[in-house]
């Protein structure tokens, strides 16, 4: 199961500008690697790799769609195989940043954009299901170790409660919009 994030915004200039833009934000930030660009200039994909060590690459896709006079660019961030969740907002904040950067190269062509930036549903109930099933495992093994060593039980009730919680209610918000 992956995480998913995508996002779109629409922008009032032509595609070839917009491409321009897309690519001069994927080719001239040092976070994203391995940038390809299909020849049709309207798709491009790239790997954003943080500037934190032992934090894995991140997939991005980036499609441009001419609707009349507007440029419709929409960005999907997908996580390795084995993420389950996004318990810090690094996808969420991948797209932000890159709109935002985006937003900085329509600017110096001239263009501002139309919309704000429109998140689509980034969790399924299956990705739910994923997770709170070995969530709810931890949680009893928790309360057996407990029973047998004390502090180890209390050190896992502490560790659920402050990361698990928190992820799950982020979750549940993702699903809701």
């Amino acid at each position: 199961m992956t995480v998913r994030q995508v996002a779109e915004q629409t922008f009032p200039t032509d595609g070839a500008s917009a491409s321009k833009c897309v690519r001069d934000v994927l080719y001239g930030n040092r976070i994203y690697k391995r940038v390809y660009e299909r020849p049709d200039g309207a798709h491009f994909s790239a790997i954003v790799q943080p500037n934190i060590p032992l934090v894995l690459g991140t997939d991005v896709t980036v499609a441009l769609e001419e609707v009349g006079a507007q440029t419709r660019v929409i960005a999907t961030v997908e996580s390795q195989p084995a993420i389950m969740g996004d318990a810090f907002g690094f996808y969420e904040r991948y797209v932000r940043d890159f709109f935002s950067a985006l937003q900085r190269a329509m600017q110096t062509e001239g263009a501002s954009a139309t919309s704000e930036i429109v998140f689509g549903r980034s969790v399924s109930w299956v990705s739910v299901v994923s997770v709170v099933v070995p969530l709810l495992l931890l949680l009893f093994g928790a309360v057996g170790v407990f029973h047998l060593f004390n502090w180890l039980g209390w050190l896992l009730i502490l560790m659920f409660l402050v990361i698990i919680v928190p992820t799950l209610a982020r979750m549940v918000r993702d699903m809701r919009r």
